[in-house]
């Protein structure tokens, strides 16, 4: 597992933190054990198919021989398996089954059909996510199938401050200034995201008023994305719909086509997640 997909999925593990409720001075050792084994499933959240055991304590900050029994007693119940003829694990029936459960409980099945008419109007990457904390977690997403293109595969967190998803879902909450106070250091990715507050809180201003968010270069030099939010019936911000690819394949015109265009999608995938 490489450093940038550890970071994406765990960063205080990948960055070598010691994340207090897996250390063994933590009073109440049941809690301690099942942060520890969740700690070892994000690790695949990235979109790694099998890990060692070396690679696993590395990302969770924790001994190897600690991390083979955890990882013997996920393999008992199904949540890892592991490959034959090598000492490398993969996620278990288990995970498939509540995979799909959760899917069709959360309408995530359903969201599918439409991001693939997305997918055929806009030619790019189509990328559906959820905010979690200061980042949003891509749920769902379709590549492009052109020979140039990017994409960020499920799984992946995208901050918010510095993608067009993150934008589209912060612009709609109820108190945006709050919410660009309460967010920490706006790290810089590029030389272009906005690392400023104020200057932050100037686009969300703008993103209200355009009614979609851009990510101009802001994570990725060379790649631009528009985004907006999907809003639950309640008003509630539930996710955010986005189109991301190279700047080339996204020039300003085609910008403000997709994002006066893409407000009728996350319409209709209102209609069907419940998240």
């Amino acid at each position: 597992m490489s450093a940038r997909a550890a970071r994406a999925v765990a960063p205080a593990f990948a960055a070598g933190e010691a994340d207090e409720r897996l250390q063994d001075g933590d009073k109440a050792a049941g809690a301690r054990a099942i942060h520890r084994a969740l700690a070892i499933l994000e690790c695949y959240g990235g979109g790694e198919r099998a890990l060692g055991i070396h690679e696993l304590a590395k990302a969770v900050t924790l001994s190897p021989s600690t991390v083979h029994r955890i990882v013997r007693a996920m393999v008992e119940r199904g949540f890892l398996a592991q490959n034959d003829g090598n000492n490398r694990y993969v996620l278990g029936p288990t995970m498939i089954v509540l995979g799909q459960v959760t899917q069709r409980l959360f309408g995530l099945d359903k969201v599918g059909a439409v991001l693939e008419e997305v997918a055929r109007r806009y030619g790019e990457g189509v990328t559906f996510g959820m905010r979690d904390g200061e980042a949003v977690v891509v749920l769902a997403q379709l590549e492009s199938t052109k020979q140039v293109r990017f994409s960020h595969p499920p799984g992946t967190r995208v901050p918010l401050h510095a993608s067009a998803l993150g934008k589209a879902v912060i612009a709609s909450a109820r108190d945006v200034a709050s919410e660009v106070r309460a967010l920490g250091k706006l790290s810089a990715l590029t030389a272009r995201t906005i690392t400023g507050k104020a200057k932050l809180a100037t686009e969300l201003a703008a993103t209200v008023r355009r009614g979609y968010a851009i990510d101009d270069e802001e994570s990725v030099i060379g790649v631009r994305g528009v985004a907006v939010p999907v809003i639950a019936k309640s008003g509630a911000v539930v996710a955010a719909l986005g189109i991301e690819g190279p700047s080339a394949h996204l020039p300003d015109a085609w910008v403000r086509q997709i994002g006066k265009e893409l407000a009728g999608w996350a319409g209709r995938i209102a209609h069907v997640v419940s998240l």
